[in-house]
């Protein structure tokens, strides 16, 4: 898949965020030459999609996206607050291990906080390769 493949799929897209954010990632893992989750980390213990949590007021809910030390991913829809994005991953930040947020979020001490909308494709992309690394070793 091409840059401007990935954009002209993703500018098309209306459906809801549920329904896009997977297959939205695991075209841009295709898009970067990444392994998808369930390639790389099978039994998902440090990759995967819908990482289950314990927030830090003690309730639960999903990461869209985590890789243990790298990144927590949160989707949200065309037309959401990225802010509520940031306040959710704060909620799971213990629970995602190594995500050490710093005060404004993004890149801080190894991790990489995203939020993101599956659509559009350029700017997503720019902040994504920003962010990109190599996976580790499980």
């Amino acid at each position: 898949m091409t840059p401007q493949q990935f954009i002209a799929k993703w500018q098309r897209v209306t459906l809801s965020e549920r329904s896009a954010c997977q297959q939205h990632f695991l075209d841009l893992c295709h898009l970067l030459s990444q392994p998808k989750p369930a390639e790389a980390d099978p039994e998902g213990a440090w990759y995967t999609l819908e990482k289950g949590v314990q927030t830090t007021e003690g309730g639960k809910g999903w990461a869209d996206v985590w890789m243990r030390g790298h990144f927590g991913w949160e989707y949200k829809g065309k037309h959401k607050d990225l802010k509520s994005a940031y306040s959710q991953l704060l909620l799971y930040r213990e629970a995602l291990e190594n995500l050490r947020l710093g005060p404004q979020g993004g890149r801080h001490g190894g991790a990489c906080l995203l939020l993101c909308r599956p659509v559009g494709g350029a700017s997503l992309l720019a902040s994504q390769l920003a962010c990109k690394s190599q996976l580790p070793q499980p």
